[in-house]
């Protein structure tokens, strides 16, 4: 069993949870959002798959890479992630990140927590994780323009 998640963040999305899904796992639309918008995603790379691995780089605003990394522990389509996530954010450890989508009047309601996160790391990574899926919500939202 995991430990008590230590941030915990819900977000309205407006897009059908099908889409929300494929935009987490699919590279052709992580690439498009998967970062705070601080950051620019530059690639993204996944075998979508429990057991499976993906790895995720980012750019910041002088040009410096950040990358992260990890293991696909659960995946239950349209409803469920479970992720490891490790790299230059997370430091030497990882830790476990749950992203679950539920139906929501004109959308899905996305509630991402994360547990095993280093303290000093908690912080930067709400603002992170805010930030990430506010720029999921506006990139499902001009793709339904």
């Amino acid at each position: 069993m995991n430990p008590a998640p230590q941030l915990v963040i819900k977000q309205f999305i407006k897009g059908k949870r099908e889409r929300v899904y494929q935009a987490w796992l699919k590279p052709e639309l992580a690439v498009q959002w998967f970062s705070p918008e601080n950051l620019k995603p530059i690639s993204f790379r996944t075998d979508a798959k429990v057991g499976g691995s993906y790895i995720h780089v980012m750019t910041g605003p002088e040009g410096n890479n950040l990358t992260t990394f990890g293991e696909y522990i659960e995946l239950v389509e349209n409803k469920r992630l479970v992720f490891t996530w490790g790299g230059d954010i997370n430091g030497p450890q990882e830790s476990i990140v749950t992203v679950e989508l539920e139906d929501h009047e004109g959308g899905t309601l996305v509630t991402l927590s994360q547990c095993k996160l280093p303290a000093d790391l908690v912080e930067s990574h709400v603002s992170g994780w805010e930030s990430a899926l506010v720029h999921l919500s506006k990139f499902l939202k001009g793709e339904q323009s």
